[in-house]
């Protein structure tokens, strides 16, 4: 994703990523999502989680989940259930 500089909000960018997934299910009904685990993507992922977005149609996928039990400390399923997918 291209921004206009560097200081771009998860708010705003978790916007932008809403409206491609909104696009793209009013298009095809229904939208892919491919995120990366860790601590870094945690704020945009808590900004995303608060749009306006039919997650029933959104299918979400890791492109780097470790090799963990999911409940294990450095399991990347758990870590976006936590902050992206809870209460969805």
């Amino acid at each position: 994703m291209k921004t206009e500089h560097a200081g771009a909000t998860p708010l705003g960018i978790a916007a932008h990523i809403a409206a491609a997934l909104r696009a793209a299910i009013a298009a095809r009904g229904q939208a892919s999502l491919a995120v990366s685990g860790g601590k870094s993507p945690i704020p945009l992922f808590e900004a995303l989680r608060e749009q306006a977005l039919d997650w029933s149609a959104v299918s979400v996928v890791l492109v780097d989940e470790r090799v963990v039990p999911r409940d294990h400390a450095d399991s990347n399923t758990a870590l976006v259930a936590c902050h992206l997918l809870q209460g969805r």
